[in-house]
């Protein structure tokens, strides 16, 4: 039982067989029955005595293997000294979400959007903006995905087709409209609409909302416009006095000449202030002899100034639909007294022009 354990020493004492003879100090020192391993980084590597260890290869005088012939070994070799899975992750962990980014995705609605990563299958894309979470959307909501420096990796060539053709028709459409105005031009409008006098007692003889009606137009070049606009205002009332059964009629006409300069915006909205000529001629009459004296005719010419705001919207090439607000203010004395009062008031209207 001793011999054969004797034996068994030996043996596993044997397993090793290089020898390796290094300076430590100012001496040579040798290990024997050691393995060698690996040499890089400037170091040699070699088992003994259980575990791994390595010497400088500069103080390595002699590695021989177990039959005296020189083990051969580069100790200029790189080493990685830690599993490469590991390594990955902590390069991984240095790099910022911005440097991760490789792709940039374009959507349908113009949105670039930068990802680190994406996958095309069928009828859906995923992509993923920080190389974790992915997000899934239908191709037909993305239009290309380029690289970082703008080159074309993939394209819906179909939806890319669509943007183009409704791009090509709006340029179309503006060049029409810059067209119109980028020269000297001429401008027709008709209009009507809904006139609102500020006077109180006004809509207690003729009520709310009366038509007026007219007829403009207008020169200009680019964006800006000298306008003429002639209007008609006529309403019919009752003669109306609190606490009296009076019986009677009302009858107001009125003229209005605007002269404006009229500023577009973006070729469709535009601005407009003016200036205001009016002709007033009212008649009341009263049916009750006894209360003639209500009875008048009144006359006056007044000036005043204007502001309105409005859009063209082009049907054809020339042709547009018109709509506007705005505001008179016209001065006029009373003819019970000589107190001013304005006979203007807001305005709706709407229209047809054209342009030549």
């Amino acid at each position: 039982m001793i011999h054969r354990l004797i034996i068994l020493l030996l043996i596993v004492g044997c397993v090793f067989g290089d020898t390796i003879v290094y300076k430590s100090g100012s001496k040579n020192r040798t290990i024997e029955n050691v393995k060698y391993i690996k040499a890089g980084n400037g170091k040699v590597y070699f088992k003994a005595h259980g575990g791994e260890v390595s010497r400088d290869c500069s103080k390595v005088v002699t590695f021989t293997d177990n039959v005296g012939n020189p083990i051969d070994y580069d100790c200029n070799a790189i080493i990685v000294e830690e599993s490469l899975i590991d390594l990955e992750k902590k390069i991984e962990d240095t790099i910022s979400v911005d440097d991760k980014y490789q792709f940039i995705l374009e959507t349908s609605g113009m949105t670039n959007i930068k990802i680190v990563d994406y996958e095309i299958t069928g009828y859906e894309a995923k992509i993923t903006k920080d190389g974790t979470n992915w997000e899934v959307y239908p191709n037909i909501q993305l239009k290309r995905i380029t690289d970082l420096y703008g080159n074309s990796i993939w394209e819906n060539e179909i939806l890319i087709e669509q943007i183009k053709k409704r791009t090509e028709k709006q340029f179309v459409n503006n060049d029409i409209n810059l067209t119109k105005y980028n020269k000297l031009s001429l401008l027709i409008e008709g209009q009507g609409g809904i006139f609102n006098p500020d006077p109180q007692n006004f809509s207690m003889i003729y009520g709310k909302d009366n038509i007026i009606k007219g007829i403009g137009s207008g020169i200009g070049w680019n964006n800006t416009f000298f306008t003429i606009k002639y209007k008609q205002f006529a309403a019919d009332g009752k003669s109306d006095i609190t606490g009296i059964d009076l019986v009677g009629t009302a009858k107001w006409e009125q003229a209005i000449l605007n002269l404006g300069l009229r500023l577009y915006f973006e070729h469709n909205f535009y601005f407009e202030l003016g200036y205001v000529l009016s002709s007033v001629q009212e008649n009341i009459y009263v049916d009750q002899l006894q209360l003639s004296d209500l009875n008048s005719n009144y006359s006056t010419n007044n000036k005043g100034s204007s502001i309105a705001m409005g859009i063209n919207i082009f049907l054809m090439d020339d042709l547009f639909l018109l709509g506007e607000v705005g505001y008179m203010f016209i001065s006029s004395s009373s003819q019970i007294n000589d107190n001013a009062i304005n006979i203007g008031g807001r305005n709706l209207n709407i229209g047809i022009g054209y342009v030549l």
